[in-house]
Order: C-alpha cells, then sequence, then structure tokens
C-alpha cells in the first residue's frame, strides 16, 4: 500500500505508515460497498443489514380458514370427551353413595316388599350379616301372623332420623292382609316400626327394635 502523504510503500495489513506515520485510509471493498446500504429512516447513515435488522417487525404467522376449522373440531372433540368424562365420574360417585345407598324409608319399604312376595332371602339380606339369625326369627314371625297369601297394603311410614347414623320408620297407615282374606287397619297405636342403622355408610335393617306383627 502507498502512503498518500510520503509516497513509501508499505504492507497490505499496515495501519500506519513506516516512514511519515500517517494513517493509511484504505479504500472500500467492493464487498463492503454492496453488503452496506443507507436507510433514509437514519439521516442517510451507512448500516449493514445485521445492524438495522433490530428494528424489523416480526411479522406473525397467518393462520388459513381450513387450519383454524380443524383447531376448533379438535377443541370440541376434546370438550365433549371431557364432559363425558366427568359424566361417567359423577354417574359412578352416585352409584356408590346416593343411588346404592337407598333412604331409611326406602329401605324399610324393600322389607315390607321382601314380607308380601315371602322372599327370605331378600328379606335376610337387609340385615347386617351378624343378625342372619335375629332376621330369619322376624320373618317367619311375620309370616306366620300374614300367612303365605297375606300381607301389606299401602303402607304409610313416618320416619324419624335425630342423626346420620340411626333411624326409625313407623307404619302409620295402610292395612294387613291375612291369607284368610282378613283386613286390619294399621294404627300409630300397633308400635310397627323398622329400626336401621348405619353400617359402613349404608343403611341396614336393625333386628332389636324391629316389630313388624300388629
Amino acid at each position: 500500500m502507498i502512503c498518500p502523504n510520503c509516497g513509501a510503500e508499505n504492507s497490505e495489513e499496515a495501519q500506519f505508515c513506516n516512514l511519515c506515520l500517517q494513517p493509511l485510509e484504505r479504500p472500500p471493498s467492493p464487498e463492503r460497498e454492496t453488503s452496506e446500504t443507507t436507510s433514509p429512516e437514519h439521516g442517510g447513515r451507512f448500516f449493514s443489514p445485521g445492524e438495522w435488522g433490530r428494528d424489523v417487525v416480526p411479522k406473525t404467522p397467518v393462520v388459513s380458514a381450513r387450519a383454524e376449522k380443524r383447531v376448533k373440531r379438535l377443541r370440541l372433540r376434546w370438550a365433549v370427551y371431557v364432559a363425558l368424562a366427568a359424566s361417567l365420574v359423577a354417574w359412578l360417585v352416585l352409584s356408590f353413595t346416593v343411588w346404592g345407598n337407598p333412604s331409611p324409608a326406602k329401605r324399610a319399604r324393600q322389607l315390607i316388599d321382601a314380607l308380601n312376595a315371602k322372599d327370605k332371602a331378600l328379606f335376610v339380606s337387609l340385615f347386617p350379616e351378624a343378625q342372619e339369625g335375629d332376621a330369619e326369627r322376624l320373618y317367619q314371625e311375620a309370616v306366620g301372623f300374614l300367612g303365605q297369601g297375606g300381607g301389606y297394603q299401602k303402607v304409610s311410614l313416618k320416619v324419624e332420623q335425630h342423626d346420620p347414623y340411626e333411624a326409625w320408620v313407623y307404619l302409620e297407615g295402610g292395612t294387613v292382609t291375612s291369607s284368610d282374606g282378613t283386613k286390619e287397619d294399621i294404627d300409630p297405636s300397633d308400635g310397627l316400626v323398622v329400626h336401621l342403622q348405619s353400617y359402613g355408610g349404608k343403611w341396614r335393617v336393625h333386628a332389636p327394635g324391629t316389630d313388624l306383627v300388629p
């Protein structure tokens, strides 16, 4: 490189003249001229693409209408799946709690229906396992009074429950028909009652305190 000040010859990498120590100015290279440009927004100053790239505003990706429809269908499908799963869970919970545990009044009706049908197995199953002997005794007493053709008709019930663990269901009205056709009205004074207790969260007929014979 020739020094423009004194005309001395210097190497191409030299930044100062070896003779007069003046700084050497290199002409712009063709690559620099093509890689740099001006921007009106920056007052005519030179900026390389990497420098003014920070001013570029990124574009928001454009989603096609077809893709939007597919996303909507997918979301709707997942919503349906979630709703079905929630319904199944609710059904299972109700099956094992509310539906699987009849109220004291319903349990008493099941006991009366078992007597009317002369279904000993169903009658005994409404008691705790530890009271099967007492349940069979109550069944025999009731069937002995009713006879094979007798039963309870149009029975009205009154439930008394003072806590979640014990209930009393009184037979307040209706009729009792014996096998010979004799009918007897049920009166509250007869003292017909079904005693129930909660065993493991389920109502069971409690033999002590239960009386089904007028």
